[in-house]
């Protein structure tokens, strides 16, 4: 299986750099059925089939599905059916779904959910995806989103109060490529196992963590204590380059082999490559941790002894036993954790983090401007101990409460330090975990 078989899609996959097309009047099908192709040729090719096979062995929308199709043309953007046109579905002996969070393009007969979009107050026929789940386009703003279930439909509809949850479809779909080149999503024959034998959903294969994520998340991390010591040259430029030594890790590997931190992990790997910083504090209260502080789930970053504890008891899924034989924490340290995982199970995510403090939010969901928000916008629970800079629902694809990746973490603590939010002193940021309690104030 070689990737080099795949098609060149490097310069249609949407970045910060080449952004979706704003001056089109409906959907860029040709960048779009492209980058759909590219997931019909990757799974084709990594379950160990031939690439030159795929196109004798597909066919298209309109000629798949005959006259039912066809009678769906009039209530169809014409860029849609564009789309449609171009967009590669296999014939196989058994139906392979598409991704891991869409099957296939419907059926002519289920092709439109006019039960959400009655439900949700939308124009006719605007809501392109099979009922319950899956990939959803609006016709009408040509912007789409990801339910992974029918509860989902509260968090993105309707779109005129949800916007900036939609997004467009080349923007779903370069999403969903990145993911594969991370290593994260994978393919390979059905009947294959997968890497820590977990349940595989047709060829595609979640795995816990990649290489690639550990690299981004040590990226991130030194742009977090590059612009800390940035901050603290400027208190003392005389001493910026003294006492500089030769970097050591975080952890060493004997530290974590003692709190049984299993050998191959995205902790272990993170904790024992990323470089112990000339400072102690990353934020108000966590700091690198030493060995006695290495509890599982592992503590990334603890706060200072004799700091507040926090309770774990009332953890809904972080860190809650997941048999009668897990250990369980009664009370441990604030800090930065990573979950208490089962890498059989769906869409663990090893990266992930939960930021434990040893309050609880208040959270306001009917508030605008005040109470601690997750990235998607809305308030976190009240009475929540462990949902701090979470993500929340998820356009692209992936359950509610998987955690959101630590990379992202750092890059946002960066941003804080580096618009003088939080304030710098000789021993790294200032203040403590009570500090955090600002997100609960008006924003």
């Amino acid at each position: 299986m070689d990737s080099s078989q795949l098609p060149d899609v490097s310069s249609l996959l949407v970045t910060e750099d080449n952004p979706a097309r704003a001056d089109l009047s409906g959907t860029d099908h040709e960048r779009c059925a492209a980058l759909h192709n590219y997931l019909v040729y990757y799974a084709w090719i990594f379950q160990g089939r031939s690439p030159a096979t795929l196109l004798s062995s597909s066919k298209k929308y309109f000629t798949t599905y005959g006259a039912a199709a066809e009678a769906l043309r009039p209530r169809l953007h014409p860029s849609v059916a564009a789309f449609l046109d171009a967009a590669l579905l296999p014939v196989t002996e058994t139906p392979e779904p598409f991704f891991l969070w869409a099957a296939a393009i419907p059926e002519p007969e289920e092709l439109f959910d006019n039960y959400a979009t009655h439900i949700f107050s939308e124009p006719e026929d605007s809501l392109g995806g099979k009922a319950g789940a899956g990939l959803y386009y609006h016709q009408e703003c040509h912007q789409a989103v990801v339910f992974m279930s029918m509860i989902d439909f509260n968090f993105a509809l309707p779109f005129r109060e949800e916007p900036d949850l939609w997004h467009p479809l080349e923007t779903i779909f370069s999403n969903w490529i990145e993911l594969i080149h991370l290593g994260k999503i994978v393919a390979s024959p059905t009947e294959a196992p997968s890497l820590f034998g977990s349940e595989k959903i047709g060829p595609w294969e979640w795995r816990p963590y990649s290489e690639a994520q550990v690299v981004t998340c040590i990226g991130a991390w030194d742009r977090l204590c590059n612009t800390i010591e940035g901050r603290i040259s400027l208190l003392s430029p005389t001493n910026a380059t003294v006492n500089r030594v030769e970097p050591e890790p975080l952890l060493t590997p004997d530290i974590l082999d003692a709190a049984l931190v299993p050998e191959r992990c995205f902790a272990r790997d993170f904790l024992t490559i990323a470089s112990r910083p000339n400072f102690r504090y990353i934020a108000p209260g966590p700091a690198p941790p030493t060995h006695e502080r290495i509890i599982p789930p592992v503590c990334i970053f603890t706060t200072r002894r004799g700091e507040c504890e926090a309770d774990l008891t009332m953890f809904s899924n972080a860190f809650l036993a997941r048999s009668y034989d897990s250990a369980v924490l009664l009370r441990g340290p604030a800090g930065v954790y990573t979950e208490l995982l089962d890498r059989y199970t769906y869409f663990e995510s090893e990266e992930g983090f939960r930021l434990l403090i040893p309050y609880e939010l208040e959270g306001d969901e009917w508030a605008l401007i005040s109470g601690a928000r997750m990235s998607d916008g809305t308030s976190v629970v009240g009475g929540t101990t462990f949902e701090l800079f979470q993500h929340g629902y998820k356009a692209f694809g992936g359950h509610y409460h998987r955690a959101q990746r630590l990379e992202r973490l750092f890059d946002h603590w960066k941003k804080l330090v580096g618009d003088g939010v939080w304030s710098v002193g000789t021993d790294g940021v200032e203040g403590t975990i009570d500090t955090l309690k600002d997100a609960d104030t008006t924003h």
